[in-house]
């Protein structure tokens, strides 16, 4: 509502002054609040352009703003301070926030975990990052595809597999696959060492990337196995997905037709002498690579082994509509929300896919491979999709004290899978008797830990801060959710008031603006792909409930307009926080 009343008086502005309109809505902030409601600064754009006085400008603009949403204009010097009227409050309670339709498709990539672990908590920041951002383009109009990418033809795997065709062990009934798949690997890697054995492990990882008919359908069977574990660990935090796509798949499927457009296209050169020799290079040129000492990438090893690089640009070539070859599909598994979920698979049937927008969630370590495949874009002439690439990075998770190694096993007993538990333990000691609530509140306060830091900073995680009631806290969220549907089972409200007989105390009036505000922040979180701006407005807007709960009576006030002007309020709060979780991943409680 705060967006509709500004491009409401931008385009006024527009008429007025004939600037364009983003000069004129540019020109509309939020000021002080003793300032009133909104500001207009479009006087010293206007004044600087005709050489004028702006103090009489604004006043004379001043006297042309007249809307049924505007209440009074002041003018201080140059500066123009609307107030909105009660007709806008009111608008702002009418108002139902609804997902917009676009017509355009993206494709979220994430998380992408090596297939033979469980996820640790690097992992899981990585998750709630894709599925928070989902959830806000999804919201802002976007047909939204999330999707894992899955490498069965890495080292990782070739050494799971090894282990699981020497070693003899069989899983164990009391461990997730992952969880068990984790821990053998531990027992590879130890192994290693041994020359002999490092030789088989190369052996088979060969194999691998050449297809071999049995020793591939060995790893597809471990590696699906182990995503249905991790994704038992997502489920608990909302993550579901589309599409799973296998790395295997990209080799029998889509790449020689992707190596053969990058050849035609004059992207790729085989270097013919010097360290790169027999390799197919790609060169790297730009400002963000000058200063690099060997920019260029090699996508074709001299032995005809593709680069994780190399698949990559295809892959994403694919995902663009770019190649004429296509995957089949095939059903995956049934997820919680009874959604089906499909894998590429040989077998299956044709699922055309095209995105016109791309989002993929990585680490800082991939800052210049991503470079590189949105780079190589631009090479082909297909600079649209380029400039619809997006690589959303982030920095570390880490525990006081403690540093992970999946090699070392120094995951064990710090897996997403075991927060969950430590999380309800605490919960449980903080008086939740509910065991069932208390694991919400611990997926909620873990997820809403690690989206309320900027993606690019680094997470110290912290349970004691994480499950606090009164700091920057999912429970803090969640509390103010319960506080107004506790009374609204009380007494529910309805629009039968009139307006103009309310008097709006302050308190009133600073939540409501917040409130006015919820679309503007989704959208602004939503184009920048980043949701620690929801987290942010989330506490922002319990802390102004929370003022507003303090200082004035909702049940016990004597005057039904006025206490029904309050319900509504508390309605609106509770269902803008509602949506705000939901849009993090959140799941809101009636009761704590």
């Amino acid at each position: 509502m705060y967006t509709k009343i500004k491009e409401t008086i931008a385009i006024k502005l527009n008429k007025i002054t004939n600037l364009d309109y983003p000069i004129c809505y540019s020109s509309l902030e939020k000021p002080k609040s003793s300032f009133g409601d909104l500001a207009c600064t479009i006087a010293f754009s206007i004044a600087k352009k005709d050489k004028t006085n702006p103090n009489l400008i604004a006043k004379k603009i001043s006297n042309e703003l007249k809307d049924k949403n505007i209440e009074k204009i002041d003018c201080i010097g140059p500066y123009i301070n609307i107030y909105f009227s009660n007709n806008f409050f009111e608008e702002v309670l009418k108002n139902k926030e609804k997902n917009k339709k676009n017509k355009k498709t993206v494709i979220i990539e994430f998380p992408s975990v090596n297939p033979n672990k469980p996820w640790h908590i690097g992992h899981f920041r990585n998750a709630v990052l894709g599925n928070s951002v989902s959830n806000l383009m999804s919201y802002s109009g976007y047909d939204v595809i999330r999707m894992d990418y899955i490498d069965d033809l890495g080292l990782q795997v070739a050494q799971s597999l090894w282990g699981i065709l020497n070693l003899n062990n069989k899983p164990d009934s009391n461990l997730k696959f992952d969880q068990w798949m984790g821990r053998e690997y531990v027992k590879v890697a130890l192994k290693t060492e041994d020359p002999n054995i490092k030789k088989e492990i190369e052996e088979l990882l060969h194999k691998l990337e050449q297809g071999d008919e049995k020793i591939s359908k060995k790893a597809r069977e471990i590696s699906e196995k182990c995503v249905k574990a991790q994704w038992e660990t997502g489920f608990n935090f909302n993550i579901e997905h589309e599409i799973l796509v296998f790395e295997s798949d990209i080799m029998n499927t889509i790449f020689n037709e992707g190596i053969k457009h990058l050849k035609e296209n004059k992207i790729i050169h085989l270097e013919k002498t010097g360290e790169n020799n027999g390799c197919y290079v790609i060169k790297m040129s730009g400002k963000e690579f000058d200063k690099m000492k060997n920019p260029d990438k090699i996508l074709i090893r001299s032995n005809g082994i593709a680069t994780y690089t190399g698949k990559d640009i295809i892959f994403h070539m694919w995902k663009f509509g770019l190649l004429k070859s296509d995957f089949n599909f095939s059903k995956f598994m049934t997820q919680p929300s009874k959604k089906i979920a499909y894998m590429t698979n040989k077998k299956g049937s044709k699922k055309k896919i095209k995105a016109d927008k791309i989002v993929n969630v990585i680490g800082n370590e991939q800052i210049y491979p991503q470079k590189v495949v949105k780079h190589s874009l631009n090479q082909m002439g297909y600079t649209k999709q380029s400039e619809n690439y997006h690589h959303l990075t982030y920095e570390q998770v880490t525990l006081k004290n403690i540093k992970f190694s999946g090699r070392k096993g120094t995951w064990i007993g710090y897996s997403v899978d075991d927060f969950i538990e430590q999380g309800i333990e605490k919960a449980l000691e903080k008086n939740c008797e509910d065991k069932k609530i208390a694991k919400t509140i611990a997926t909620n306060s873990m997820i809403f830990y690690i989206l309320k830091y900027a993606p690019e900073t680094k997470i110290a995680f912290d349970w004691e801060e994480a499950l606090s009631l009164e700091g920057d806290s999912a429970p803090y969220v969640m509390y103010s959710y319960v506080r107004c549907k506790s009374i609204l089972k009380k007494k529910k409200p309805t629009f039968k008031i009139d307006i103009q007989n309310i008097k709006i105390n302050d308190t009133e009036k600073k939540l409501l603006l917040l409130l006015s505000e919820f679309s503007e922040i989704i959208e602004k979180s939503a184009d920048e792909l980043k949701p620690h701006q929801i987290c942010d407005y989330l506490l922002r807007t319990s802390s102004e409930f929370a003022s507003f709960y303090s200082a004035v009576s909702v049940l016990k006030e004597e005057n039904k307009d006025a206490q029904n002007f309050r319900l509504l309020i508390l309605e609106k709060t509770a269902e803008t926080l509602k949506t705000g979780m939901n849009l993090l991943g959140l799941t809101e409680l009636e009761k704590m």
